[in-house]
């Protein structure tokens, strides 16, 4: 008989995961959070690269480009983000804002936000 697809052999390990991530996003009360908020925060980024394993466990990891040994992206921890979401069934939708950092100058950043 065939091995379950990880998806249906690892559904309760999935859920945990998936919650861990949101947990360490701390998003605003929209389901938001911004770029900006990410790159300043070094530990959250190192917490979430430390998924990585479990990820590679309970996930086929081949889609996720954080998870390879070779890391080719700029921000891996965004490719693990957009993954774990979209494994979920949930949509991350992202849209250019702008901070004011005052005397009229502004900072572009990218708020990103889960449906």
């Amino acid at each position: 008989m065939p091995d379950k697809k990880k998806i249906e052999k690892f559904e309760i390990e999935r859920n945990a995961i998936y919650e861990r991530l949101m947990n360490m996003l701390n998003y605003h009360e929209d389901n938001s959070f911004t770029l900006e908020e990410l790159d300043k925060n070094t530990e959250l980024q190192n917490q979430i690269m430390e998924l990585t394993d479990d990820i590679r466990k309970y996930y086929s990891a081949s889609g996720c480009r954080g998870c390879r040994e070779e890391r080719g992206s700029k921000r891996p921890f965004m490719s693990i983000i957009r993954y774990i979401v979209r494994q979920h069934h949930k949509t991350l939708y992202s849209t250019e804002i702008a901070i004011p950092l005052g005397d009229n100058k502004y900072k572009k950043t990218t708020k990103y936000k889960i449906f």
